[in-house]
């Protein structure tokens, strides 16, 4: 009993940790892109956001137009490296960006699945960008 007790404890302290964690990356990643690309005459929106190990895609609408970004995690923490719409949701695209295979399906679906809980209008936002452009690292719209 007492074996079993302590299974569910450490279950549940491992949900709650990446939950937190989670919640850190989507906060860290929504303040990356608004710091990159939010200008005062509109807001940028960020949904959905889905991270799959170091890689993660965020959804973004600003003011008429929309999209998706492709980001990656290293050592200076998250940055965008690409822009695309319905490509970004497409596994070979995510491949040829150097994604592992395993990795760049589990990151699809994650977001085919998040986009799912959204409306159809700002599902359809998301892909107005067409084709595929790589990020500069140091890029700031400012």
């Amino acid at each position: 009993m007492k074996k079993a007790l302590f299974i569910y404890i450490g279950i549940l302290l491992s949900l709650i940790y990446n939950v937190s964690i989670a919640d850190e990356d989507s906060d860290q990643i929504a303040r990356v892109i608004r710091q990159q690309w939010q200008t005062p005459d509109a807001k940028l929106e960020i949904a959905p956001i889905v991270v799959e190990g170091n890689h993660a895609i965020a959804g973004w609408a600003h003011g008429a137009r929309g999209g998706r970004a492709l980001l990656r995690r290293s050592a200076n923490g998250w940055q965008v490296y690409m822009c695309g719409g319905d490509d970004l949701t497409k596994v070979h695209v995510l491949e040829q960006s150097g994604i592992e295979s395993v990795a760049a399906r589990s990151l699809a679906d994650k977001l085919i699945t998040a986009e799912q809980g959204m409306g159809v209008d700002a599902r359809k936002q998301l892909s107005i960008f067409e084709g595929v452009v790589p990020v500069e690292a140091n890029h700031h719209a400012h």
